[in-house]
Order: C-alpha cells, then sequence, then structure tokens
C-alpha cells in the first residue's frame, strides 16, 4: 500500500510539473567586467529571480524578460567615460519586482525601458551620472496596486515617460539635472497618486493626465534658479487633487490646471524673483 502510494504521489507530481501548476524556481545570477558587456536572460515560471551586475569602459546592454508571477529582476550597471548603459525589461504577470540601478561618468546616456502587467507591481529606476537619462516605463493591462519610484541626475537632461494602468497606483520621481532640463510625460488611468519633484538649472517640464478614478492626487515641486518651470494637469475622478510649488529667480513659472470632476481642489504657489507667473485653473 506503501509503495503504490508513493508512486501515485510521484507521479501525481510529475504530471502537474509537465502541465505547469507545479512552478519553477529559477534564478540566473550575471556578472561581466569588459569594454563591452551584452546579457540576454528569458526565465518562464514563478518566483524566479535575475542578477545582473556589468561594469564597462564602453557600454553595458542587458536585456530580461519573465513571464509568470512573483518575480524579481535587480539589475546594476556601471559605465566609464564617454560610455552608456542600455536596459530593456519586461515582466508579465503580478507581484513582480524590477530594480533597475544605472551610473555612467561619461558623455553619454542611461537609458532604461521598463514594462510590466498585472497586479502588485514594482518599478525602481537610479539613474545618474550621465548626460542624459532616460526612463520609459509602463504598467498595463489594468491592475491593481502598481508602483513606480524613479530617480534621476543629470547633467544636460532627463526625461520620464510613463504610464500606468491601474485601479490603484502610485508614481514618485526625482529630476536633478545640472545644467540642462527635466521633463516628465505620465498618464494614469485608475485612482491614482503622483509625487514629484524637479529641480534643474534649465528647464523643468511636466505633462500629467489622470483619467477616471477617485480620487487622484498630485504633488508637484519644481525649482529652476536659472531657467523656467512649466506644468500642465489634467485630472478627471471626483475629488481629486494638485498642490504646486513652482520657484525660479532668473525666469518664469507657467501653470495650467485642468479638474474635470465634482469636490476637486488646487493649492497653487509660485515664486518668480525676476520673471513672470502664470496660473490657469479650471474646475
Amino acid at each position: 500500500m506503501f509503495k503504490k502510494t508513493f508512486t501515485l504521489m510521484t507521479s501525481l507530481v510529475f504530471i502537474l510539473g509537465l502541465s505547469g501548476l507545479v512552478l519553477a524556481q529559477n534564478t540566473a545570477t550575471v556578472a561581466q567586467t569588459s569594454p563591452v558587456n551584452n546579457v540576454l536572460i528569458t526565465q518562464v515560471g514563478a518566483n524566479d529571480a535575475v542578477g545582473v551586475d556589468q561594469d564597462a569602459a564602453i557600454s553595458n546592454d542587458a536585456t530580461a524578460y519573465q513571464q509568470g508571477d512573483y518575480n524579481t529582476i535587480v539589475l546594476d550597471q556601471q559605465a566609464n567615460v564617454n560610455s552608456f548603459n542600455d536596459a530593456n525589461i519586461s515582466q508579465i504577470g503580478s507581484g513582480n519586482n524590477a530594480d533597475v540601478t544605472q551610473v555612467t561618468t561619461g558623455d553619454w546616456y542611461n537609458k532604461a525601458p521598463v514594462t510590466q502587467t498585472g497586479n502588485d507591481n514594482d518599478i525602481v529606476v537610479n539613474q545618474s551620472g550621465s548626460i542624459w537619462n532616460v526612463a520609459g516605463v509602463s504598467q498595463l493591462n489594468y491592475g491593481t496596486d502598481n508602483v513606480m519610484l524613479i530617480n534621476q541626475v543629470g547633467v544636460t537632461g532627463n526625461y520620464i515617460s510613463s504610464v500606468q494602468r491601474a485601479s490603484t497606483a502610485g508614481l514618485t520621481a526625482t529630476q536633478a539635472s545640472y545644467s540642462g532640463r527635466n521633463d516628465l510625460q505620465t498618464n494614469q488611468y485608475g485612482s491614482d497618486t503622483i509625487l514629484l519633484e524637479q529641480e534643474g538649472d534649465g528647464h523643468n517640464g511636466v505633462g500629467i493626465a489622470q483619467w477616471g478614478g477617485a480620487p487622484n492626487s498630485v504633488d508637484a515641486y519644481q525649482y529652476a534658479p536659472v531657467g523656467s518651470n512649466e506644468l500642465n494637469i489634467y485630472q478627471t475622478g471626483g475629488g481629486s487633487s494638485a498642490t504646486v510649488m513652482q520657484t525660479t529667480a532668473s525666469g518664469f513659472n507657467d501653470l495650467d490646471i485642468t479638474q474635470s470632476s465634482v469636490s476637486a481642489n488646487a493649492n497653487v504657489s509660485q515664486i518668480a524673483t525676476v520673471g513672470n507667473n502664470i496660473a490657469v485653473v479650471n474646475q
């Protein structure tokens, strides 16, 4: 009887494994050091993990694809003078985490397109040191509880493009540029939150659209010591709120808020030492 039971259980586990009901736990760890580094990783399953560490004199290029739930990607790219970092990440499923760090001391760029589908997903992107930092991040398929955290520190410019399709989602973004511009364009679909801080010696520009859901909220701070600040916000959904502070020493502040909802709230503060302030609020 024991032998038959053991045989049955073994066969059952084998069959379930073949059918995909018993999901694998795969781990891929890659460390590369050379003038030019390239890595491509594909994983299908649940609770899978990818760890990539690249150190290059010229360029780092990493592509990772994961299909399944509760997967993790941690990517660290370090590039030297006159070099660049490229990261391309796709995660299909729920409960996934993507953590990207890109650092370069050269005259080139950091670029990180990250796409996730499903619920309870997290994206963290840290970019610093380059002439240009570019982050294109998307959380799709109308999930719930999706979160993005993006930090950029650059010389000439920082750019963030983000899309979140979720009943509840949050975006926190920080951009600092020493001599150029900061730009952020984002679309959110659901009951969502945005926390934004920009500091640049050139130009700060933001376009925000929050569609549906109740309530939506934006909390934004822009500081341009020698440049200008521009911010456009469009919100739908009852009880939406926008809190904005713009400060410039020698440029202008330009703000446009449209709140197509009931019980909306807009709180605006603008300080321009030399230039002009323009604020338009439509409710």
